[in-house]
């Protein structure tokens, strides 16, 4: 028996007619009231869930912001800072507090204004020592 002489059901008429009907039967299906309820608050369940998402995506998004521009105030005020221990290194060299000294009317003293110490000033070694001539003195 060749292929095409082969008779299928799928091209049967009946066929047809049995699809259709179940078809039909499977759209009769009906939803009660209490599986409406659920899907109406699974559903909105969901939609609330989403909505929580979405706003803590957005507060995260906020703080992340908040960092960085606390960063960027931090490195502003450290670049600040840097500028201030270079001014007072250029101020605090001999060269700069004489030329201000000299602006204020100081001047070098002379030979008759200087006063040198004297060589009284004993320096002890030895701490012991020094203690033991106290106590026994």
């Amino acid at each position: 028996m060749l292929a095409a002489e082969k008779k299928y059901h799928i091209y049967d008429d009946n066929y047809y007619d049995d699809f259709e009907k179940s078809c039909s039967e499977k759209r009769k299906v009906a939803i009660t009231t209490g599986e409406k309820v659920k899907l109406l608050i699974t559903i909105f369940l969901l939609g609330a869930m989403c909505i929580v998402m979405i706003m803590s995506s957005a507060y995260t998004s906020q703080i992340k912001y908040n960092i960085n521009s606390i960063n960027r105030e931090i490195s502003i005020v450290e670049g600040e800072i840097e500028n201030l221990i270079v001014a007072i290194e250029q101020e605090s060299e001999i060269v700069s507090i004489e030329e201000k000294a000299l602006d204020l009317g100081m001047v070098y003293p002379t030979g008759e204004q200087m006063v040198f110490l004297e060589n009284s000033v004993r320096e002890e070694s030895d701490f012991a020592s020094v203690l033991r001539k106290e106590a026994y003195n």
